[in-house]
C-alpha cells in the first residue's frame, strides 16, 4: 500500500506551509491529493516531490501560476538547470499571487528595501482591502510558519516584521478621511503587545472612511477610555492576539467597560479572542473572528 501524507506532514516534507499549499491547489491545481470520508486530503510521495519541486522553482525566481501546469519531467528539468533565476523585484507584477511570492522572496533574501517597494506596488495596484487580505496577512502567517520551522532565521522574521509595521504606519499616518467622519480608537490593552492585528485593523478602518486614532499597544483601560472621550469616539477596537490565559486581561476589560458612556460599541478581535469570549459578552463587545468580518461590523455600525 502506497503511503499517504497528511497535510502537516506533506507541509514539513515540503518545505512549504499549509496555506500556501491550499491556495496552490485551490489557484492553480499544482497538486490534486487524495481525500478520505471526512474530506481531509491525503498526499502521495509524488504529490511530495512535486511540492518540493514547485518550492525549489518558486524560490529561483519562477512565478507559481506559470510552473504549477507544467509535467513532472519539466519542473525537474528547471530545478536541476545549473542556472539559477536572480528574482526581479523590480519585474511588472500584476497578480496579488506574484506579489506575494515576491515579498516572500524578499524576505527569504534579506532584501528589506526590495520587500518595502513590493508592498508599495501592492498598496498602488490592489488597493487597501486587497493589499492586506491578499498580500500581507498571508505574508505573515508564512512568515511566521516558516520562522518557526527553522527556514527563515529570526532575524529575517524581524525584518518582515518592522518593514511591515512601518509601511502600516505610514498609511495609518497619512489616511486622509473627511473632518466630520465618524471616530474609532483601536488599540491593544494592557498587556497585549503584539501591533500586527491593530494595524492591519486600522489601515481597514481608513478604508471604509472612518477616522483612526491608533493607540499601539498595552494600553490600561483608563488611558482607552480617556482618549474616547477626548477624541468623540463611536467606537473602540480592541487586538487580543496573546496570551490566551491572562487574568488581568478580563478585569481591564471589564473596568473600561465601567469608564466608558453609553453609547460606544466595542469590538475585539485577535487570535486570542475566542478565550475571553465570556468577559467579551459580559461587556457586550462584539467579537470579530478575521479582517472581512471586522469590515462587516464597520459597516453594520456606520448604517447605524
Amino acid at each position: 500500500m502506497k503511503k499517504k501524507y497528511p497535510i502537516q506532514a506533506a507541509a514539513s516534507l515540503s518545505g512549504i506551509s499549509p496555506h500556501v499549499i491550499r491556495k496552490w491547489e485551490q489557484r492553480y491545481k499544482a497538486v490534486e491529493p487524495s481525500r478520505n470520508e471526512k474530506n481531509r486530503r491525503f498526499y502521495s510521495n509524488r504529490d511530495i516531490e512535486r511540492l518540493q519541486l514547485l518550492k525549489q522553482a518558486v524560490d529561483r525566481g519562477y512565478q507559481i501560476g506559470q510552473i504549477a501546469p507544467l509535467p513532472h519531467e519539466e519542473l525537474k528539468d528547471i530545478v536541476f538547470d545549473t542556472q539559477e533565476i536572480i528574482p526581479d523585484y523590480n519585474r511588472p507584477l500584476k497578480s496579488s499571487d506574484e506579489m506575494l511570492e515576491a515579498c516572500l522572496a524578499a524576505a527569504r533574501n534579506s532584501d528589506s528595501a526590495g520587500l518595502e517597494r513590493i508592498l508599495f506596488k501592492a498598496y498602488g495596484a490592489l488597493g487597501v482591502r486587497q493589499m492586506t487580505e491578499e498580500v500581507i496577512e498571508p505574508l505573515m502567517i508564512t512568515v511566521g510558519e516558516e520562522w518557526h520551522s527553522g527556514k527563515l532565521r529570526i532575524y529575517q522574521e524581524h525584518m518582515v516584521s518592522s518593514i511591515v509595521r512601518s509601511f502600516l504606519g505610514q498609511i495609518i499616518l497619512t489616511g486622509s478621511n473627511e473632518e466630520y467622519a465618524p471616530v474609532i480608537i483601536i488599540a491593544a490593552p494592557k498587556g497585549q503587545y503584539h501591533e500586527f492585528g491593530a494595524l492591519t485593523a486600522s489601515v481597514t478602518a481608513i478604508d471604509e472612511g472612518y477616522s483612526v486614532k491608533y493607540l499601539s499597544t498595552d494600553l490600561p483601560a483608563e488611558e482607552i477610555s480617556s482618549a474616547a472621550l477626548h477624541t468623540g469616539a463611536e467606537i473602540i477596537a480592541l487586538s487580543i492576539t496573546y496570551p490566551p490565559d491572562d487574568p488581568i486581561l478580563g478585569i481591564e476589560l471589564k473596568k473600561l467597560k465601567k469608564l466608558l458612556p453609553d453609547g460606544i460599541s466595542v469590538l475585539a478581535g485577535g487570535q486570542a479572542v475566542g478565550s475571553y469570549s465570556d468577559v467579551l459578552d459580559h461587556i457586550n463587545a462584539k467579537q470579530f473572528s478575521n479582517i472581512l468580518h471586522f469590515r462587516e461590523h464597520l459597516n453594520r455600525l456606520r448604517k447605524k
